[in-house]
């Protein structure tokens, strides 16, 4: 998810992402029973179009 996030200085920061979540801005995630963190393919993308079409209409 990180790298979809980045741009050509990298994938988006751990640290950006985490203070994201703890403030309700990301699509929902779950935690696994081996603690990773993922989030549903078909959510991420629908919240990653959300940010996009934000972004379209403030240019």
């Amino acid at each position: 998810m990180l790298g979809r996030l980045g741009d050509e200085h990298g994938p988006l920061p751990r640290r950006t992402w985490q203070q994201w979540r703890a403030t309700g801005k990301t699509p929902p995630c779950y935690k696994l029973p081996n603690g990773r963190v993922v989030c549903k393919e078909s959510e991420f993308d629908a919240w990653f179009e959300g940010l996009l079409d934000v972004a379209a209409v403030g240019a």
